[in-house]
């Protein structure tokens, strides 16, 4: 949203460079810069691994935030492009100018009118990016050594356990289904059209 109220800023090259970038990587590079980084230099993070969440929360956390960190930063990276071409194309709309014209500030005209309708399609988008990320798990998990979802699907399939096969791709798709119910009740609560209709 800043990027596009502030276009042709340093602010928004420095913003659309970093968006290129990170758009541009792979998991796999990331997870490793990061594990150099914070696990074998600074030795700020242990290495990775899978802990019961029941059995130490901190410990549990430590072992997968680097994981989280790089998904993080993917997923970003395309949200920050996609937010800021739908915010230039909705300052560009009437209504955004009629409702600065009527004299609302241009923190609440741009986001009480502009942000909500901008933020229709990127919440589409995380809806349909849950499946991207449960595919993205075999490497995620093969990267920073953690057994996980998706590495347990692919040694069923090379072992042929139909039963874990079938197991796994309930359960991804019980999350989609899921992510996909979320996404249409937050429709409603985003943009007020929705709910008239």
């Amino acid at each position: 949203m800043l990027s596009a109220l502030k276009r042709g800023t340093v602010f928004d090259r420095l913003a659309i460079g970093f968006s290129l970038t990170g758009a541009s990587m792979q998991l796999y590079f990331v997870g490793g810069i990061l594990l150099i980084v914070f696990v074998y230099t600074l030795k700020i993070l242990p290495p990775p691994r899978y802990v019961s969440l029941w059995e130490n929360p901190l410990d549990w956390a430590a072992g997968l935030v680097l994981a989280w960190m790089a998904l993080a930063f993917l997923f970003s990276a395309v949200y920050a492009r996609l937010s800021r071409a739908q915010m230039l194309e909705t300052l560009a709309e009437d209504y955004v100018r009629t409702a600065r014209a009527k004299g609302l500030t241009k923190s609440k005209a741009y986001g009480r009118h502009a942000l909500r309708a901008a933020i229709t399609p990127i919440v589409t988008i995380a809806g349909l990016d849950v499946g991207g990320a449960l595919g993205g798990t075999v490497i995620t998990e093969t990267t920073f050594g953690i057994q996980g979802l998706g590495r347990t699907a692919v040694e069923a399939v090379r072992l042929g356990d139909l039963s874990t096969i079938m197991a796994t791709v309930l359960i991804s798709a019980v999350f989609i289904v899921v992510a996909n119910i979320v996404v249409d009740l937050l429709y409603a609560v985003i943009d007020p059209r929705v709910r008239l209709s």
